[in-house]
């Protein structure tokens, strides 16, 4: 997917600074609360919980055992992949692991930072980050960095969540968030405050402001301002507001990472009306509410109109008498620090809405953040405290950490309109120093988790005398505050004091051993870069993962941990000079092609499964052509352009498809583009077509010399004959004696034979057949192969509580199957043996209950109490259930019905030939001089392209692996075992069993580790290669012998009558005749050095009549 050209920075969280382990804390206290109550929920359902102790998520926190493995493990990687991928063996690779202080997308931007303020630094370097997390987006536009990107995986929602899927790369979806066309739907977002500024407008500037506009949403670092929930449309209200006081402002706020006080609190100003507003909003809802209440609860409905009563009312609700209460000068002094934003209102009628609403805001202070009193002193460090807090953020964004130790003391923020009076106020921050890993688990874990401190440590969060027992409650409470999911509430735990656990953890130091006092310091970066020459050789310490490294050729850098920590006067911020914003650079697209407007509208756009509800920029292409069709044919047709737009793809007009990229050599040995369109037709707007680029990215060339696209040493395969598929190596790109030839070095190793595989066990039975066989009727089979549910509570019960203990084995609506257990052909299911043997267990192992279940299998759902009187010994059907789950089919992932496989048999059978043969290998090498066409290499071929286009691929296809960079080693022979279905116009996906096993590898009803899906993008099928080279030789022969006749005797050869309709089977009968009658000989020796091209064309053994048509 990503292919790094320059740098590879990998990071892993180490120790955050103090503002971080406050929600670092909150998550970890919630997930152990959270598992906690599934175990007791599962108890409850009399589930037999495991004996072996449950993995905890908690663990992945900087200075655990598990960490120390994981950066051991890490370092070993990177080491065998600079040792054996050529990708890797060309870029830099840093690896900032867990000890280096530092959350791991801060390190990244710091390094980014320091890059770009190096001189010489290229302000068109192309940036790609990976994560999910949101404030990616945050660090990468105020990075200024035009070209950048974000890899994400795809968000699934509802059912498809839940489903298994291979935790590999092809298997998962994935999306590249560009941030250059985030830059420009914000100068769209903003477009009407472009005409109405007294200042010059900036795009940067804008950015910056968007960044501050997003933190008062809230962040890791901060609580959100209350009433602002992205869910509800906070967004639209900043942007609103903003866009109506920013001409009154002399410029912008966020100034490169430095807040402007004074503009600051003017936006805060004009935003605080929407505090009173929201109040107005709720406060009138709650008075329609209580007034159907009311009438609810009335006898009849009918609301009393006791005159008494009324009386009473109507002196209740006078705004007189309500004054006299709420307006007395003690209240109103009380009150009067509590602000009233400006607002048009009647001040007789609104009066008492703004005591309620100074009243609502001091319950806020008293219940929320607890103050006992409310006063001027409460507000003033309530609103220096947050924009204190708003300035660290930027500091943190845009310099890098200011302060270590700074943190936001309150799990809430205070209103709007109490945020002022903050011009004066210091913003300055002690740097300080991070913790180190044992100082943080001991503030971020819960009593829990305590296995995963040392044990020197373990009474401080649990021993009833423990001067910080309180840090560690077993049980707190969480509040949502206005946010709907679980996750995002406020857990109310106490804050970390350092100054009491610091000295306490310090006086059991001396308690820890060699290895956690290891475990507990700070580390450097890691730089890894390729060495020619080995160096020393790497043992693997955990066995099993990773595979010792005995020629190592990864020389290892220890950097300095704040070698990337540039003082912020330092800091080179904004575009730099000489960036490119409007020129195409593939991959990274902008809109500035083609001329458009765009406009704000609700328009439900469709993003990740759902219907937009807010606003959406619709930009509008305003080319319109006046000309008519024969016009627009004579200039486009068969001509290339540009379509989707701004995602450019060049594309062939009447055939307008995406196009793939590949090396061809032309006359004189100049290398040219050739391009490759794909065969089905796509109808592109006239109007959305780029017709030329007129400035592509500097790296951009469409002509290369030979020698720049094969030079020596580097690794290819041949596509043409003989040697179909062998992996070779450059020795000569421009031989002297052969022009526009490369002389390459090719192995050739020998290859299975897989003709005596026994097929005879894979067995399929309809559901008939294995009824018969397990001596059931056929709607038994035909439903506990799918789902079956039984519900374990009352039949009135609100929410039914369903166990399944069907197989899950066929899945009719999503048209899935379980490999090796169902398949479905021709809208029939069938079943294989391994399901007759699971199926015969489960009658034998579950008899009272099968025989309880039978009588209701016509039913979509059966009552527990049908099965149970009176729901005793309901326990069994848990019993089933978790049997199931233990089950060999429950564990496979699901593949589309209509996929192709072969079952665990064959596969074994196909892997024990195989490694027959490896044990007796001895692979012969040749040279052969072959035009550029049929060399492949990887780097030379962009885009979806399959290395041999005209490549089918079947079941027993022998393949090799022709990509560089994924998980399977280049170069690395299998057999394909499955093929999967895919959508329409999608590559295929190959199950492959490989030669040997590997890091990464999959078990896919093979031996651990020899298992992968490819797309047969990544493959070049030597099977292919043997049946094309075959259909060559046998009507090569009759020309052949022919000609050899033609020169032996006079006599021709006699005519073939071609009346009978059948000359070419004839032509080919006679060729096959004459080449079984002479003379073969085994060619063992090695090729000799250099042989011709041509010569080596004609090379190959004569095939019988029995093997030219076997299986037609």
């Amino acid at each position: 997917m990503i292919k790094p050209r320059k740098t590879f920075f990998m990071a892993v969280d180490g120790v955050a600074p103090r503002a971080k382990m406050n929600q670092q804390r909150g998550r970890r206290f919630r997930s152990a609360k959270e598992a906690l109550a599934l175990e007791k929920q599962a108890l409850s359902r009399g589930e037999v919980l495991p004996t072996e102790a449950r993995f905890d998520s908690n663990c992945i926190s900087p200075g655990t055992s598990f960490m120390a493995n994981l950066q051991e493990q890490l370092e070993q990687f990177v080491a065998m992949k600079i040792s054996s991928d050529p990708l890797w063996q060309e870029v830099k690779v840093y690896l900032s692991g867990h000890q280096t202080p530092g959350e791991g997308e801060h390190k990244i931007m710091d390094f980014i930072r320091t890059e770009r303020s190096k001189p010489g630094y290229d302000p068109n370097t192309r940036h790609c980050l990976y994560g999910l997390d949101a404030d990616l987006i945050m660090l990468g536009t105020c990075s200024h960095e035009p070209h950048f990107a974000l890899l994400r995986e795809e968000i699934v929602y509802g059912k498809k969540q839940n489903q298994k899927r291979l935790n590999v790369p092809e298997e998962i979806t994935f999306h590249l968030l560009h941030l250059s066309l985030l830059r420009e739907y914000l100068s769209y977002e903003f477009q009407a405050v472009k005409d109405s500024l007294p200042f010059e407008f900036s795009l940067e500037s804008l950015v910056d402001d968007w960044v501050l506009m997003c933190f008062l949403v809230g962040n890791d670092f901060l609580p959100h301002l209350p009433n602002l929930h992205i869910a509800h449309n906070a967004l639209p209200i900043l942007y609103q507001a903003y866009i109506e006081v920013l001409p009154t402002l002399g410029g912008y706020i966020n100034e490169q990472g430095t807040l402007n006080l004074e503009r600051f609190e003017k936006f805060l100003k004009r935003l605080s009306q929407f505090d009173y507003e929201k109040f107005t909003d709720v406060q009138a809802d709650q008075k329609f509410l209580e007034s159907k209440r009311t009438a609810a609860t009335a006898p009849n409905g009918v609301v009393s109109q006791d005159s008494q009563d009324k009386a009473a009312r109507d002196k209740e609700r006078d705004p007189d008498e309500q004054r006299k209460v709420l307006l007395s000068p003690g209240l109103l002094e009380k009150f009067s620090h509590l602000d009233i934003p400006d607002y048009e209102s009647d001040e007789e009628s609104e009066g008492t809405l703004e005591m309620e609403f100074r009243q609502h805001k001091r319950d806020y202070y008293t219940t929320k953040l607890e103050y006992k009193d409310v006063n001027k002193e409460v507000m003033q460090e309530q609103a220096h405290g947050y924009v204190r807090a708003i300035q660290w953020n930027l500091h943190y964004y845009y310099n890098g950490v200011q302060s270590w130790n700074w943190y936001y003391p309150h799990h809430y923020s205070p209103y709007i309109s109490d945020i002022k009076d903050f011009q004066s106020i210091d913003m300055s921050f002690e740097l300080g120093k991070p913790f180190l890993p044992f100082q943080q688990l001991m503030s971020i874990l819960p009593a829990a988790s305590k296995g995963l401190v040392p044990k020197a440590y373990q009474a401080l969060m649990e021993g009833e005398e423990s001067p910080v027992l309180d840090y560690y409650p077993q049980d707190f409470t969480t509040d949502l505050n206005g946010k709907q999911q679980e996750w995002e509430a406020v857990v109310l735990i106490p804050f970390i004091d350092e100054d009491r656990l610091l000295p306490v953890m310090q006086e059991l130091d001396s308690k820890l051993t060699d290895e956690e006092r290891e475990r507990n310091t700070h580390g450097g970066h890691l730089l890894f870069t390729y060495s020619h020459e080995p160096v020393t050789s790497l043992k693997c310490k955990n066995k099993g993962l990773l595979p010792n490294i005995e020629v190592n050729h990864a020389r290892v850098e220890v950097l300095d941990k704040n070698i990337f920590r540039l003082p912020k006067e330092e800091i080179k911020k904004g575009l730099l000079d000489g960036v490119k914003t409007d020129i195409y650079f593939a991959g990274f697209p902008t809109f500035r092609h083609l001329p458009h407007t765009a406009k704000l509208e609700r328009a439900s756009v469709k993003v990740f499964q759902s219907l937009s509800k807010n606003e959406s920029v619709l930009l509008t292409l305003t080319e319109t052509p006046d000309k008519t069709l024969k016009e627009v044919a004579d200039e486009l047709l068969g001509k290339s352009v540009y379509v989707n737009w701004p995602h450019l793809l060049e594309a062939l007009v009447v055939a307008v498809t995406s196009r793939d990229e590949r090396y061809i050599c032309g006359p004189k040995g100049r290398i040219t583009l050739d391009k490759q369109w794909s065969l089905h037709s796509v109808p592109y707007a006239l109007q959305s077509l780029v017709k030329d680029i007129t400035e592509h990215c500097p790296e951009f060339e469409q002509f290369k010399t030979v020698e720049e696209l094969f030079p020596v040493g580097k690794t290819c395969f041949m596509l043409g004959h003989p040697h179909y598929g062998c992996q070779g190596e450059v020795v000569d790109p421009k031989p002297s004696t052969k022009q526009g030839r490369i002389v390459v070095r090719l192995n050739i190793p020998p290859e299975p034979n897989l003709e005596g595989v026994n097929l005879s066990q894979v067995h399929y039975m309809s559901s008939h057949q294995l009824a018969q066989w397990l001596g059931v009727n056929g709607l038994f089979v035909s439903r506990i192969t799918g789902t079956v549910y039984v519900q374990m509570n009352s039949r009135e019960a609100d929410a039914p509580s369903l166990v399944n203990v069907g197989l899950n084995l066929k899945f009719n609506k999503s048209g899935e199957e379980v490999p090796g257990y169902s398949k479905r052909a021709n809208e029939t299911w069938f079943y294989s043996n391994k399901c007759h043997n699971v199926l015969q267990e489960y009658l034998t192992k579950f008899a009272s209950f099968v025989e309880k279940i039978q009588p209701f299998m016509d039913r979509d759902r059966i009552s527990v109490e049908d099965l149970y009187y009176k729901g005793e010994g309901k326990e069994e059907v848990r019993e089933v259930a978790k049997w199931i789950k233990e089950q060999e089919c429950a564990q496979l992932p699901r593949v589309k019905s209509g996929s192709e496989s072969l079952d665990e048999g064959v596969v074994k059978a196909i892997e024990d030939t195989v490694d027959k043969l490896r044990a007796g290998e001895q692979q012969r090498s040749t040279f052969l001089d072959v035009q550029p066409k049929s060399l492949f290499r990887a780097a030379l071929h962009c885009g979806w392209m399959q290395p041999d286009p005209s490549a089918t691929f079947r079941l027993f296809d022998r393949v090799v692996n022709v990509r560089e960079n994924i998980a399977v080693p280049l170069g690395l022979r299998g057999t394909v075992t499955g093929i999967c279905k895919v959508e329409e116009g999608e590559p295929k996906l190959c199950e492959v069993v490989f030669d040997q096993s590997f890091v990464g590898g999959l078990t896919l009803r093979c031996s651990p580790n020899r298992g992968y899906k490819l797309s047969t993008l990544s493959l070049v099928n030597l099977s292919h290669g043997v049946r094309t080279q075959r259909g060559q030789q046998l009507y090569q022969v009759p020309a052949r012998r022919q000609e050899q006749h033609a020169q032996s005797s006079p006599a021709p050869e006699p005519p073939i009558d071609s009346s009978s309709g059948s000359t070419d089977f004839a032509s080919l009968w006679l060729g096959l005749q004459k080449a079984s009658s002479l003379p073969q000989t085994a060619n063992t020796q090695p090729a000799p050095l250099l042989p011709t091209y041509e010569s080596s064309l004609h090379q190959g053994t004569p095939v019988s009549i029995e093997e030219l048509f076997k299986g037609g």
